[in-house]
């Protein structure tokens, strides 16, 4: 996804000398917008003018949102707008792409766009007035790799201000707005700059106090000023964002309260009951989708969520919540049910076999844990893999890889037992996924596969080992299948980008996996040496 890191302000500009050049030059600062971050990416296929859902993929945190999931919600957004506080929000994401859809015929195929859609949710501090606003944050050329619900991407964060604009207009997506715009070195300057009211009312209540031959008390005002902006959509705002002349990097201020524990803790606790409660309610729900997957083809994803959110959104016998509104409860269901599935790829599982690993690149060891876990009868095999690099190749490099190579061919192998999925922790997903079948009351068995290193150690074995020391309560729905060394190919990550650095393209490909052609072998291959 797309990389914008942004440092704060006092971090940037604490010396004396860092600040009396910043109050010299020209600044913009907007506001910065607390929602959910989102991806779209104009994919690879031919513009239908007729059909948005062809050409767009929407994605939180890497995971799908499909058109479909929203097939239940028709005549719903009064509800939506005034008690969502879940995924059922994002149907304005995609009302909105079926809107503006037939002008984005000029949009580049391969380009991924960050937005920030404002919506009500227990972890998101602000309590706008205004909601379900979609914000424009950046853009870029993107390469992405997909499977069954999950997208991996990497952008090149583009810098093209002009061209930022013009796709904003083409997609109808608002503007952050500019609070203020002009130079911090004088009381003068400082007023005339203030866009916003509110923020030109805030800096003159402590203006006259402040010693304007000394840059750091200047920085320290602006700071302290822009960190109790109102915000355009009502309520305190997120914080500003500024823009800094002649130079590409941003600056943040963030409100006071936005990193509060205390405050993000009584956001979650509104819609919260008792641990005694909360139990009991998600042991209904997880009950409720027992019955609801028992016997569901979920061989094409986009008709499974099509189905399930027409059922779910329509059922009236839902489980009780102490303080959700229906649709709360509804949404609880529906992505449980959804992430379950497109998790896991099972219902009715007894066994289900975890593969973390870092794959950069992948290789015939890796491929014969795959091939250990389908046989050992696993219900399913979820390979999860991580989205960091390793020496010598980023995350970014194993993209196109994925997508024309390792996917199609572990498809083709062990057909739709294997569930692909990218995860910044592969770990914490695993431990996840246990925990879900945990909390389901099902006897399910979740075997952690790996192999051992030169000196006998099992990775599998210090795997399960970590998850258990902080999840006790799993040890007997989490165990441990390592795999001998002998039985992996005898091959490293480590050693495959040593063949790489060092030119041995024969070692190299007579490691990659076998069921890949000697044609696939030598393009991996040249992917490594450009």
């Amino acid at each position: 996804m797309l990389d914008i890191s942004i440092k704060p302000l006092l971090k940037v500009v604490n010396k004396p000398a860092k600040a009396l050049d910043f109050i010299k030059k020209h600044i913009v600062v907007v506001e910065k917008i607390d929602g959910t971050k989102l991806t779209l990416i104009r994919n690879n296929l031919p513009f239908d003018p007729r059909d948005y859902s062809k050409n767009w993929i929407v994605a939180y945190k890497g995971n799908v949102i499909y058109h479909s999931e929203f097939f239940g919600l028709e005549g719903r957004d009064s509800d939506i707008k005034k008690s969502a506080i879940g995924a059922s929000q994002y149907k304005f994401v995609h009302d909105h792409l079926r809107k503006i859809h037939p002008r984005a015929a000029s949009i580049p195929c391969d380009t991924e766009f960050f937005v920030e859609f404002v919506q009500n949710k227990p972890t998101i501090t602000r309590d706008y007035h205004v909601k379900h606003g979609l914000f424009l944050v950046g853009f870029g050329p993107s390469q992405y790799a997909q499977s069954r619900g999950f997208v991996f991407s990497a952008s090149k964060f583009s810098n093209d201000l002009k061209l930022l604009e013009e796709y904003r207009k083409i997609l109808q997506l608002k503007p952050f707005p500019v609070v203020f715009d002009g130079t911090l070195g004088s009381k003068s300057s400082i007023l005339k700059g203030c866009i916003d009211q509110s923020l030109k009312s805030i800096f003159k209540k402590n203006i006259n106090d402040v010693d304007f031959s000394d840059s750091m008390s200047i920085i320290d005002f602006a700071n302290s000023a822009f960190s109790q902006l109102e915000s355009s959509l009502g309520g305190p705002a997120e914080g500003v964002v500024i823009r800094v002349e002649d130079n590409e990097n941003l600056i943040k201020v963030l409100s006071a309260d936005q990193h509060d524990k205390a405050v993000r803790d009584a956001k979650k606790a509104r819609y919260k009951g008792t641990s005694e409660q909360e139990d009991a309610y998600w042991k209904e729900v997880n009950r409720l989708i027992d019955d609801l997957l028992n016997g569901a083809d979920f061989t094409n994803t986009i008709e499974f969520l099509g189905g399930l959110s027409r059922t779910v959104y329509s059922t009236a016998n839902v489980p009780d919540h102490p303080v959700k509104s229906k649709i709360n409860v509804q949404e609880d269901v529906f992505l449980t049910a959804k992430l379950r599935i497109l998790g896991t790829g099972s219902q009715g599982s007894s066994s289900v076999a975890v593969i973390p690993m870092a794959a950069k690149p992948f290789h015939a060891g890796h491929d014969s844990l795959v091939r250990q876990a389908a046989n050992d009868g696993n219900d399913s095999v979820v390979v999860l893999i991580s989205t960091r690099g390793r020496e010598l190749i980023t995350a970014e490099d194993m993209i196109p890889l994925w997508r024309d190579h390792y996917i199609p061919g572990l498809l083709r192998q062990y057909s739709d037992k294997i569930v692909i999925r990218f995860s910044e922790s592969p770990m914490r997903d695993a431990t996840l996924i246990a925990r879900g079948f945990a909390n389901r009351g099902k006897s399910t068995v979740v075997r952690v596969y790996g192999g051992t290193d030169s000196t006998g150690q099992s990775d599998a074995e210090q795997r399960v080992a970590l998850i258990l020391q902080k999840n006790p309560e799993l040890s007997s729905r989490i165990v441990a299948a390592s795999i001998s060394r002998s039985q992996t190919n005898d091959v490293s990550g480590s050693v495959m980008r040593r063949y790489a650095s060092t030119g041995d393209s024969k070692s190299f490909m007579k490691n990659l996996p076998v069921w890949l052609s000697n044609k696939e072998k030598s393009k991996i291959w040249q992917q490594f040496q450009e």
